[in-house]
């Protein structure tokens, strides 16, 4: 096994634990057990616990950073369909990944015992200006009513979204179109 499998095989045991055991519950030793690996690896590829955590983080982000330079930079396509794409990708990488959605909640919601303090909102609001900027410019250009708040619009449609894979952690079951069927109620409303 090449050196990236094992940093990997780390940071997914971390990510696993981290998110469903919180930063302070989970321990080196769970990680390195369930990495089959020794301390002296895992302190190898991170500095220590707060650098693990950090780092499963960062991976997170990145896995979203991917979805939205693959969706919404695409000008090829329709309002709809970018805001399609871009959600069924970010959906499916959630239902694909528990434990990942898990850690970015923790990472949320530091529980003062003793987690690194990770400005995710800073992290979010730069994904979320990708989002943004796709609507503004389909605002200037006429595809969406001049009055909408492109802030506003971005927030509500990725917000919508987080509640459904929020509600699937908790068992609530998601159509596999979900993602069409938010884009549509966000862009053509509810009204008749």
């Amino acid at each position: 096994m090449n050196e990236t499998d094992v940093r990997s095989r780390i940071l997914a045991v971390a990510t696993r634990l981290f998110g469903q055991q919180g930063y302070g519950a989970t321990s080196v030793r769970e990680v390195v057990d369930g990495a089959g690996v020794t301390k002296p690896t895992l302190y190898y590829w991170f500095a220590n616990k707060e650098a693990l955590f950090v780092e499963a983080v960062r991976a997170q982000v990145e896995v979203l950073r991917g979805i939205v330079a693959d969706t919404l930079c695409c000008e090829q396509v329709g309002l709809e369909q970018r805001l399609s794409d871009f959600l069924e990708r970010y959906i499916r990488s959630a239902r694909n990944d528990v434990d990942g959605v898990r850690l970015m909640l923790t990472a949320h919601h530091p529980s003062g015992d003793g987690q690194p303090d990770i400005d995710i909102l800073t992290v979010q609001r730069d994904q979320l200006s990708a989002v943004v900027d796709v609507i503004e410019r389909a605002r200037r250009s006429g595809e969406v009513r001049s009055d909408v708040d492109s802030n506003v619009a971005a927030l509500s449609l990725v917000g919508a979204a987080n509640l459904h894979i929020v509600a699937a952690l908790h068992g609530v079951p998601l159509p596999e179109d979900i993602h069409v069927r938010i884009v549509r109620t966000f862009l053509h409303g509810v009204l008749s």
